[in-house]
Order: structure tokens, then sequence, then C-alpha cells
């Protein structure tokens, strides 16, 4: 009998790689099946390797692990193909913003498949350069954790200007990332609320804000 604890195939989108020692990469993931996961890849930077161009941020794979010695490893990953990088840096520091958040806001073992599909949803719509999907991305994903002030109650939201406000109720109804993107206003109260709600729920700001700007 193997010795080794495997786990089920995830579906997984890369949120970071950092290469360490030799040939290893540690890397991070959002998974549909288990939330934000962590593991090490071994020896994926050799040439012979077939994991190493798999495991790449924004990429989405079906990936199996191991548990060895309290570790989590990557024994299997394959590339489902239809992410990829954003190819510019705007839309780089763009689709990275919202993966900072993400990992921001939540802990490891918190499976939210919904959280996974408007992730997925983001990184696709990054890649449109006619797009802006952040502040969209940022409300759904700040509703789906259970974090964003939608009620007169709270001042920040009651601050807003009606259509402002009628667009954030929006985002809590409204699963399609695309239809929030075309409808989000252009208006600075938005994006002032968005970083007074956010700062509210972080320890530090984020290495991203500022960023390209």
């Amino acid at each position: 009998m193997s010795p080794f604890k495997r786990s089920p195939p995830y579906e997984s989108i890369v949120l970071r790689s950092v290469d360490i020692g030799e040939a290893d990469r540690f890397c991070v993931f959002w998974t549909r099946e288990a939330g934000r996961v962590t593991a090490r890849a071994r020896s994926v930077r050799k040439t012979s390797s077939r994991l190493g161009g798999s495991l790449l941020p924004f990429r989405h794979l079906s990936m199996e692990l191991v548990e060895r010695d309290g570790r989590s490893l990557v024994v299997s990953a394959t590339d489902r193909g239809d992410l990829t990088p954003p190819g510019d840096f705007a839309r780089l520091v763009m689709a990275e913003r919202g993966v900072e958040l993400l990992l921001a806001l939540t802990e490891e073992g918190e499976p939210l498949p919904a959280v996974f599909d408007l992730l997925h949803r983001f990184i696709l719509l990054c890649a449109d350069p006619s797009l802006r999907p952040l502040p969209a991305f940022q409300l759904r994903l700040l509703h789906l954790l259970g974090l964003l002030p939608a009620h007169t109650e709270d001042e920040r939201f009651s601050r807003l200007p009606p259509d402002t406000r009628s667009f954030v109720l929006l985002c809590t109804r409204t699963n399609d990332l695309r239809v929030l993107t075309d409808l989000c206003p252009a208006d600075p109260a938005l994006d002032a609320f968005l970083r007074t709600v956010q700062s509210s729920h972080l320890s530090r700001p984020l290495k991203s804000e500022g960023v390209g700007e």
C-alpha cells in the first residue's frame, strides 16, 4: 500500500508560483473543490519535466496532489488551455490586484466554488483591453465572502450616489461578471467606497495598489 495519501483531482487556477531550490517550484492554487491550496512541485524546472509549463500564474489546471510529511506535493497537472496570463503590463497588474485581494481575504481550507467561477471569469475578462472588470470583481468577491456593506444602515454605502448604490446592490444578485463589468459606473465615489471597505478587512495595504497608475 502506498504510504502517501493521494488527493482527488482538483480543478485549479494558479495564483502564485515561486522558484525554490535548484529545480522546485512552490505554488498557491485556488481550487473549485477545496478553495485555497499551497503545494510544492518537485524538479519541475528541469528540462525533462512535463509539469513546469503548466505551473505558472493564471493557468487553469486539472491537478493531483499527495500528502507527504505534512506537506502537499504536486504529482500531476494538465493545462486546460483556456486561460493565459494577460498580454500586457496594465492587464497583468489588473489581474494581480484581484488575486492579491482574494489571497488577503481568504484562508486555506475554505471550499468556495462560486469564487472559483468568479476568478476564472475575471482572468478571462482581464485579457480584453476594452474591459475594466476589476471593480465589479472586487464587489462581487466581497459579497461572496460576506464582506460587502450593501444596506443603508452602513454610512459608507448610504453616501454613494443613487445609481452607484443600485450597481452595488446589483453585484449582490448577478453572477455574470461580464454583465456587471459592462454596467459598472465610472464613478470616483465607487472607487473610494471600494478602498474604504477593503481597508477595513485588510491588515496591511495591498502591494499591487498604485502599481501601473
